[in-house]
């Protein structure tokens, strides 16, 4: 049995969007199921886990998505966030360090190491 997994992936956005978190986590981990190198699916996974404070199992999967796509801002950023949020600085101040090689006019990069420079 074959499954959809766009599909699948576009309704666990729509259960994230609508507050659906326990159905949105158990459908982007279908997704990984079938597609463990599936970097959107970790990447929206690793974000529905910091907005449960779920520290370790957020920093694993955006960690996976940035592996998966080393080169993708969005998720560089949002594990360098994540990571700032959760206080660990130094990693962060990396990988915003990072960001600025791939994008040099980064904004949101750039703000948060100035912040970070000053922590």
């Amino acid at each position: 049995m074959s499954i959809n997994i766009s599909a699948i992936f576009t309704k666990a956005v729509e259960q994230k969007i609508s507050g659906l978190y326990d159905e949105a986590i158990n459908s982007f981990k279908t997704v990984i199921e079938a597609a463990p190198s599936h970097a959107p699916a970790h990447h929206e996974l690793g974000l529905i886990y910091s907005f449960q404070v779920m520290i370790d199992e957020s920093i694993c999967e955006l960690e996976t998505a940035t592996k998966l796509d080393p080169e993708n801002v969005t998720y560089l950023l949002s594990l360098a966030k994540t990571l700032t949020m959760f206080g660990e600085f130094g990693r962060a101040k990396q990988l915003f360090v990072a960001i600025l090689v791939i994008d040099p006019f980064n904004d949101d990069a750039d703000k948060n190491l100035d912040y970070l420079k000053s922590v």
